[in-house]
């Protein structure tokens, strides 16, 4: 998902996990409940947010499938930061789409 770091452009050195990455998991995570709330306006206009400078691979894939089929719940299985190189960052998460009244169960939940 978000692409940070050195390689991608930013002036920061990022680790994974690290006090200065908190604030891209808190913004993922707020993208990620958005989409398993089916949510494609409220997800497209966090995207939005700062021009999208989490450079989030997949968003425009993800919101076309939230406007496609209009899943009813999703839930987060689970979320990750993984160091790409020793300054820049990627997250990815898993994710479990639906219909229905209850959400699968996930870590931590979205």
């Amino acid at each position: 998902m978000a692409h940070v770091g050195r390689r991608y452009g930013d002036d920061l050195d990022a680790r994974a996990g690290s006090p200065a990455l908190a604030g891209v998991e808190e913004r993922d995570r707020r993208r990620i409940a958005a989409l398993a709330q089916g949510d494609a306006e409220g997800f497209w206009e966090l995207v939005r947010e700062g021009d999208d400078d989490l450079k989030w691979c997949g968003a425009s894939p993800l919101y076309a499938f939230l406007k496609a089929t209009a899943p009813s719940r999703g839930a987060l299985l689970r979320y990750e930061q993984w160091n790409i190189d020793p300054a820049s960052v990627v997250s990815f998460a898993a994710l479990a789409f639906g219909r229905g009244e209850a959400a699968p169960p996930g870590e931590g939940g979205a």
